[in-house]
């Protein structure tokens, strides 16, 4: 998605024209969009050196414990795949708009 941003702003040979702005706009918009939405980030993981103290726990207590470690975990996974396909949805809108205008514009001409 990016390297098509990159080649939809190359496209745009300088000519001063709305459409050309615009298309280099929204294919700008769609590059940092991509770089954001793939940058990386942290997911929360358990800390194994912690895992000692439940071995001599009650082994109830211990399913429910990890039971409800990894509940928080998908939660906190899930609201930060949730950041990222909104933005990767909005970098795919934006170079769609950016290649639409940029195919009008060329043929405007």
């Amino acid at each position: 998605m990016l390297g098509f941003a990159g080649v939809l702003i190359a496209l745009g040979d300088g000519t001063v024209s709305a459409l050309g702005v615009l298309s280099i706009l929204g294919s700008a918009f769609a590059a940092v969009a991509a770089v954001a939405s793939f940058w990386p980030r942290g997911f929360p993981s358990i800390d194994a050196t912690r895992l000692g103290d439940y071995a001599i726990s009650d082994l109830a207590f211990t399913q429910l414990t990890l039971l409800d470690t990894f509940e928080v975990m998908l939660t906190e996974t899930r609201s930060v795949l949730e950041l990222k396909s909104r933005r990767l949805k909005f970098a795919l809108v934006s170079l769609t708009s950016g290649a639409g205008l940029a195919a009008i514009d060329l043929i405007s001409r």
